[in-house]
């Protein structure tokens, strides 16, 4: 049976605003490191996050116009084979 490739994909997000925490299960994605875990609690300024999520999907791209809509803008993705 052949394996399927997985593709890394590593996008950042930037907001000021309460980290829309829902936007990790609706973009299936997760914090890079433990830092970014850290930085998402913070409130009061603006915050840079990295987020990854792994799919069978080449091209997968965050949910742009939904960032937005609780006041954070995504990044362009980079995929990585893994």
């Amino acid at each position: 049976m052949k394996q399927r490739p997985y593709y890394m994909t590593t996008f950042f997000v930037e907001g000021l605003m309460t980290f829309p925490f829902d936007m990790l299960r609706y973009d299936s994605c997760c914090p890079a490191l433990e830092n970014d875990s850290h930085t998402m609690n913070q409130e009061g300024k603006l915050r840079r996050v990295c987020l990854r999520r792994f799919s069978p999907d080449k091209k997968a791209h965050p949910s742009y116009a939904r960032w937005l809509a609780f006041g954070w803008k995504a990044s362009e993705p980079v995929h990585e084979e893994t």
